[in-house]
């Protein structure tokens, strides 16, 4: 146990997830808290801490919480990937302004970094451009501040989007094609052509542009009908086949998929900042800018 300040950060047999879960909810609408990792509605937050926190054990080395007279201040949770040896940084969220942030947000961090023994080579964060806490927290820990993100929303139309009969639900005769294509667009993503393909489900679904046997483009979505909740996760066009529509054909198929299909009442983009031809393309779509949030890079 570390006590410091009238707090006190400490290991408990069991973490109140549902309480951790509506602490981070509280937080995470406001835009100077707001991280982009995580989400805002408390149920689908606690689902993903379960997801990516609790099933393999690990809760109690991932997730960091600080308590002031047993009231929960602070929490901070690290995503830690065991194959590529990076974390995604869940927070560090505390209820307060600067000087409450200040003073618990860096032994959040500290306490949390230690109990990973090491195992965790860098670390990323995804911070609201209005999250200046973080910001700061950032420019101590001398992180490297990457790319800048749009995240665009739009709500379920009253009707479908226009279809194009060239555009169809992925097959395994273009699953080489499709893989040369996603790894080269994006070649250090979070996701690969061949993880894709392992996702792909009722509510996951990859749309493809095909024309004389040849793959033009595709389109990943991925939907969560609990929460009723999607979003497109990837959208490429080969190079031969731009200037066409395709894109905008190949988001109407996933868009249709998701708000039709599985009844989403929300759909989310994230495009990177200055891609005015993507954003372009989002915006007629009825997308609307939510957030702006920097990518940071900790070692």
């Amino acid at each position: 146990m570390i006590k410091k300040w009238g707090m006190k950060m400490e290991q408990r047999t069991a973490l109140d997830m549902e309480k951790i879960a509506r602490f981070i909810s509280r937080l995470n609408v406001e835009a100077k808290h707001h991280v982009g990792y995580v989400g805002t509605q408390k149920d689908e937050i606690e689902a993903s801490i379960r997801e990516e926190f609790v099933q393999d054990g690990n809760a109690d080395q991932l997730i960091t919480v600080a308590y002031e007279n047993d009231d929960i201040i602070g929490v901070l949770g690290l995503n830690a990937d065991d194959e590529s040896n990076v974390a995604e940084i869940w927070g560090p969220y505390v209820d307060g302004e600067e000087e409450a942030y200040l003073r618990v947000a860096p032994r959040l961090w500290e306490e949390g970094v230690r109990k990973l023994a090491g195992n965790v080579k860098a670390f990323h964060g995804f911070y609201n451009r209005e999250n200046k806490n973080a910001q700061k927290l950032m420019a101590s820990l001398g992180a490297e501040k990457r790319n800048a993100h749009m995240i665009l929303k739009r709500s379920r139309p009253d009707r479908p989007y226009p279809s194009d009969g060239s555009v169809s639900a992925f097959r395994t005769e273009y699953m080489r094609d499709f893989v040369q294509l996603h790894d080269a667009v994006f070649p250090n993503t979070y996701y690969s052509g061949a993880e894709i393909i392992s996702r792909l489900n009722e509510n996951n679904k990859l749309f493809i542009y095909r024309k004389d046997d040849k793959l033009g483009g595709y389109c990943y979505v991925e939907g969560n009908p609990e929460h009723q909740e999607g979003s497109v996760e990837y959208i490429a066009v080969s190079d031969s086949f731009r200037a066409q529509g395709i894109g905008k054909s190949l988001l109407h198929a996933g868009l249709n998929h998701l708000f039709m299909e599985l009844n989403t009442a929300e759909i989310s983009i994230c495009v990177e900042l200055g891609n005015e031809r993507a954003i372009g393309l989002y915006q007629a779509a009825g997308f609307e800018e939510e957030h702006v949030l920097y990518l940071y890079h900790v070692k």
